[in-house]
């Protein structure tokens, strides 16, 4: 009688890329769905797609994992790369939907310091603060 053997593989780099995706765009749209309630006091549906994703963040995560993973040990210029990249991501993003769709899903025209409504400079220091964090808690689990 043979001994049956399970060999787990270990996942492969896209394997890797692929469940950060869906877990971040899932926080995201948590995250987004918890800032509307607080803001609006009603959900409101979030993002273009159905079901609970945002696909910027799930990219944004990626971006983040293979972009800024020297900068670990590097907070200042994490924060500072982080907020600078993920803006103009932002940007692009709400360009790109917008030309797309007819649609714009976000809108910081009356913020301070913002860039024809897609930017303003609260949510790029935002930005650098998400990413900050994220590689403190994820230290070891993203290299």
């Amino acid at each position: 009688m043979e001994k049956e053997v399970n060999e787990t593989k270990p996942l492969s780099k896209f394997q890797k890329m692929a469940i950060y995706f869906m877990i971040y765009a899932f926080i995201g749209w948590i995250g987004e769905e918890i800032f509307c309630v607080i803001y609006t006091h009603e959900f409101v549906k979030r993002g273009f797609l159905f079901g609970p994703i945002c696909p910027i963040y799930g990219y944004g995560a990626i971006i983040l994992i293979l972009f800024f993973h020297n900068y670990k040990k590097k907070p200042i210029k994490l924060f500072f790369g982080a907020a600078i990249v993920f803006t103009i991501f932002e940007y692009i993003t709400d360009f790109f939907l917008q030309a797309l769709f007819a649609c714009r899903w976000w809108d910081y025209t009356g913020q301070f310091l913002n860039l024809n409504g897609r930017v303003t400079l609260s949510f790029s220091i935002l930005w650098g603060i998400r990413c900050f964090n994220f590689y403190k808690s994820n230290s070891s689990s993203c290299d």
